[in-house]
């Protein structure tokens, strides 16, 4: 749900979304999209990395301010877990910490208390650069 809703636009939107589906519709179809976009990156040969804001690799009711959620908890999604390859992910930890959590760790939002600070940008923009292969 979340900051979107101060638009009048995205609150009609989402808000109609959200009626006619459920947690585990929601992050069905962005399982699915995250396997279409790894398997098209592989069949093109091009590099990636894949990072999520939250971990939601848990089983967590509740893993952010805005209601997101843990897919590990629902049985439902396990194949399409299964089918992710985790390799070319960053996370700030084994946990598959993202962002968020290095915010929360660092105690570094912006005034919504949702999006990083300065603080925690830099040290996940230093992150990144470190996964990242050297420029040849």
């Amino acid at each position: 749900m979340g900051t979107w809703f101060g638009s009048p636009v995205a609150h009609t939107i989402f808000n109609e979304l959200y009626k006619v589906s459920s947690n585990t519709s929601l992050a069905w179809i962005n399982l699915m999209e995250i396997i279409k976009t790894q398997n098209f990156l592989r069949a093109q040969n091009i590099p990636y990395h894949f990072m999520s804001y939250v971990n939601y690799w848990c089983t967590d009711d509740h893993v952010s301010r805005n209601g997101d959620f843990g897919v590990l908890g629902n049985p439902a999604l396990k194949p399409l877990i299964d089918a992710i390859d985790f390799e070319p992910w960053i996370f700030s930890n084994t946990a598959r910490d993202g962002i968020f959590e290095l915010s929360k760790e660092l105690d570094d939002f912006q005034p919504d208390k949702f999006h990083p600070g300065n603080v925690a940008s830099q040290r996940w923009a230093e992150l990144i650069t470190r996964c990242m292969p050297s420029a040849a």
